[in-house]
């Protein structure tokens, strides 16, 4: 028993000797809760709720954030000068491509132009051509006979009436240029061709004027124009 006893008395003085432990004081910082030690004081998150965490330093956080939202907005207004000098560079180049064409288009179109109004030059004297063509024809395919014409022309011509030139086309007409002493007598003339049935099918008498003497330059009358269609049986006979 005093052996165990004096295990006792060792054991409270070892007991006696340990230092007792320190208080820490409060510095109103957040404590340091050891990993073993449960966390017990964090607030409850309700369900649907988000904790926003930002590691940033405040200091540092202030002159970010303007920056940050300033950016976007510089990028975007780069862009879009961007995009209206590129639209703008493009609709000049498509314009100067545009009116280079065109300026060869006009360009083609004056020439046809020009090409149209040869051939038209020379369809005006093809036809002409043409009708100097049938003319001969024509009269080399019927005779008519002159001496019978002249000797009607003649008879069925007053008195105070002479022609000063005379023209013969297809188809039996011919256009007298007449000269006769007054206006009485180019009725009478006319009245006088129209009761030739049997010499003249038809007859019309046109630019009726004063005429002046080429000598002595006084009216000697007056001069009108008759264009008369002969009757083609009489004076055309066919060469077949």
């Amino acid at each position: 028993m005093s052996a165990n006893q004096g295990l006792e008395r060792e054991a409270l003085t070892v007991e006696e000797k340990k230092p007792a432990p320190k208080q820490k004081k409060k510095t109103g910082k957040h404590p340091i809760v050891s990993q073993d030690q449960p966390f017990t004081d964090a607030p409850e998150v309700q369900p649907g709720q988000l904790r926003d965490v930002n590691l940033v330093p405040d200091d540092l956080l202030g002159e970010s954030q303007p920056a940050r939202k300033v950016r976007p907005v510089a990028i975007a207004g780069v862009c879009a000068i961007l995009v209206v000098i590129l639209a703008y560079v493009g609709l000049y180049w498509y314009r100067n491509i545009v009116i280079g064409e065109t300026k060869e288009i006009d360009e083609q179109i004056q020439q046809v132009r020009t090409s149209i109004k040869g051939f038209e030059d020379f369809r005006v004297e093809a036809e002409d051509l043409r009708r100097r063509v049938d003319d001969v024809a024509f009269l080399l395919d019927h005779h008519i006979h002159w001496n019978t014409f002249f000797d009607l022309l003649e008879t069925h011509t007053l008195a105070d009436v002479y022609y000063t030139d005379m023209t013969v086309g297809s188809g039996g007409v011919v256009a007298l240029n007449a000269v006769a002493r007054d206006t009485i007598t180019v009725a009478r003339q006319y009245a006088l061709f129209q009761n030739s049935e049997d010499f003249i099918q038809d007859v019309s008498i046109s630019a009726v004027a004063p005429y002046l003497d080429p000598k002595t330059s006084l009216p000697a009358g007056q001069i009108f124009s008759v264009s008369l269609t002969v009757q083609p049986s009489l004076f055309i006979e066919s060469s077949e």
